[in-house]
């Protein structure tokens, strides 16, 4: 562990809570401030916290015996040498609202650990009290108001680098994703910043074994990177990819590919179980296939390793990979665009592009879906992102103007 930086807390008084039926339109435009809101949903109260002056909440998942905590990543606050806010939230009240006043630059990436200290990466170099601290990894204690260094992160010497991520394993060393003057590259070595394993790449996602790491690069190729055996493989020929996702378990890469010009959209599955040993892997791109491609999909989230919630043109199925059979689960003629899948209280929440955009479907003790209005719609103001925390007890819902 690395030197210590006290930090002065204080509050934000920008921030307000205010509590909301289930169910509600969304308020209008004029009573969100300019960067939108932030809404929570209590599922044992039933109710709707919106928070304003905050944007972009993240709730920690499964704190037992307390209530939820949130990150904000935030800019333009009213604090001088301030970007970020850290939020903690108790029933019906924000317990505190503190923010970094000191470190003038904006957090960039955080994880929690527990419910008073948090692992947070920052967008530049800190610089506080007239000095310079080490680039890296910290974490952040609230309780006695410290950042500690937990290890270095080396972004080079030019100001345009910035590092992404960062792994390390015992054959590839040091392997960084970084973006420098607008080209996004994976590169290990030398720190992260040596041999460029994979460049210009526009999508990526990690395996959340943090083994691999699944790119669109290159040619528009979709390519997976194994870390500890270090290999890349192309999985998938040049294509007008796009959002890349893995199954829970590693198996699977679920991947939209987007048609020409009058032509639908499609989502591919693709099976990189050959990736795990040391089988030569497939030898052309369709052998990854595991079912022919679906049209007309919007949006789509694994329910476990083996099933994926599927957002089509009206539709809402639910895709068995195994026999590649579609059931649908719920049929109102409406494109489905954001999906939030929660295990642990078998709970979907799923956003529509028109109607009541935010609903919560839950499966019965039979084996039927409920399907529940949580917020309508708002010609103001709409949903760009959504997620889960507190074990299932809570739902995090960002809000920004002119969205519907």
């Amino acid at each position: 562990m690395g030197e210590s930086i006290e930090l002065a807390l204080e509050p934000y008084a920008e921030a307000t809570l205010s509590v909301v039926d289930a169910g509600t339109v969304l308020p209008p435009r004029d009573q969100l401030d300019r960067e939108g809101g932030a809404f929570v949903w209590d599922r044992s109260e039933d109710q709707l916290l919106l928070i304003e002056g905050v944007r972009d909440l993240y709730l920690a998942p499964g704190l037992t015996g307390g209530r939820p905590i949130g990150i904000a990543l935030t800019a333009d606050l009213e604090i001088p040498g301030a970007t970020s806010v850290v939020v903690r939230l108790e029933p019906l009240e924000v317990v505190a609202l503190p923010v970094v006043a000191n470190v003038r630059t904006e957090l960039f990436e955080a994880v929690w650990d527990d419910p008073t200290t948090v692992r947070v990466t920052f967008s530049e170099p800190l610089s506080f009290d007239g000095r310079q601290a080490p680039d890296g990894e910290y974490t952040l204690d609230l309780e006695t108001a410290t950042l500690t260094l937990v290890r270095t992160i080396r972004r080079g010497t030019s100001a345009s680098i910035d590092v992404e991520q960062t792994w390390w394993s015992s054959t590839a060393g040091y392997t960084s994703m970084i973006v420098q003057n607008g080209q996004r590259t994976l590169r290990r070595g030398d720190g992260g910043l040596g041999e460029e394993l994979a460049g210009h790449v526009r999508q990526w996602a990690e395996s959340a074994d943090g083994g691999r790491v699944a790119m669109v690069a290159e040619r528009s190729e979709l390519l997976v990177y194994d870390f500890e055996r270090d290999r890349r493989v192309v999985v998938g020929g040049p294509a007008d990819y796009g959002s890349v996702d893995w199954s829970p378990d590693g198996r699977y890469l679920a991947v939209t590919v987007f048609g020409s010009l009058g032509q639908p959209s499609l989502a591919a599955i693709f099976d990189v179980e050959p990736l795990r040993g040391d089988v030569p892997p497939p030898d052309r791109d369709n052998e990854w296939l595991v079912l022919p491609p679906l049209e007309n999909v919007w949006s789509w989230q694994w329910r476990n390793a083996t099933e994926l919630f599927v957002g089509g043109d009206g539709t809402l199925w639910l895709l068995e990979i195994a026999s590649g059979e579609l059931r649908a689960v719920l049929d109102d003629r409406q494109p489905y665009d954001t999906l939030a899948w929660n295990a642990a209280t078998s709970t979907l929440a799923h956003s529509r592009l028109r109607g009541v955009p935010v609903s919560i479907l839950e499966l019965g003790e039979a084996g039927g879906w409920f399907d529940l209005p949580l917020l309508a719609a708002s010609p103001h103001v709409g949903l760009f992102d959504m997620n889960w925390g507190g074990g299932g007890q809570w739902l995090a819902l960002n809000t920004a103007p002119g969205r519907s």
